[in-house]
């Protein structure tokens, strides 16, 4: 994970949290296009996608917990 990433993960998930304006001071840009540049949209169906794989690995992650304190081997 670069630098980069890190910041356009931030300005993406930022938007659907704040203004533009706002994510532009947390990033401390002086102009409102480069904070456009590094905000993407994220289409519904992937949102759906992972929001689906999160919930199975949760699911997996809660089930092998259980095991582990019954006493069950994994």
């Amino acid at each position: 994970m670069t630098y980069r990433a890190l910041r356009r993960t931030f300005a993406t998930e930022f938007q659907r949290h704040g203004s533009p304006k706002d994510a532009q001071a947390q990033l401390r840009h002086s102009k409102l296009e480069m904070t456009g540049w590094y905000m993407r949209e994220i289409p519904e169906s992937v949102r759906a996608a992972v929001a689906e794989m999160d919930a199975q690995i949760s699911q997996t992650t809660e089930s092998n917990s259980d095991d582990a304190h019954n006493g069950r081997p994994q």
